[in-house]
């Protein structure tokens, strides 16, 4: 065995209850189709350069935005519970500095998830 390297981390924001912001409402996180009742709606859209931020809307109610919880470049998550109460959302920044990615990578999904 080799010897053992630190993990060392991205920084991070994490927001806990009582503190996470709600932006703008749509109906259905702006899904064409009704969630069933055992299910609620989310919309997922990362971005495509530094101009334009990452959305993430859960059950109707976007919680990660521009100015909503810290959006930012990097990964942003939010954490539901089985009752589709946001209990947690965060962003971490994974961007190096000097490292140079070509690609840019840009996508968004709808979709429904089981409680």
């Amino acid at each position: 065995m080799g010897q053992i390297t630190p993990l060392s981390f991205p920084s991070s924001d994490v927001n806990k209850e009582g503190k996470i912001a709600v932006g703008p409402s749509i109906k259905n996180c702006g899904l064409a189709d009704m969630c069933k009742d055992n299910e609620f709606a989310v919309h997922v859209y990362t971005g495509k350069d530094k101009d334009d931020e990452p959305k993430i809307c859960v059950d109707g109610k976007y919680v990660i935005g521009k100015g909503i919880n810290d959006a930012g470049r990097g990964i942003n998550i939010v954490v539901v519970s089985n009752g589709k109460e946001v209990i947690r959302t965060g962003h971490f920044d994974t961007w190096q500095e000097g490292k140079i990615n070509d690609t840019v990578l840009k996508f968004s999904f709808y979709l429904c998830l089981f409680r």
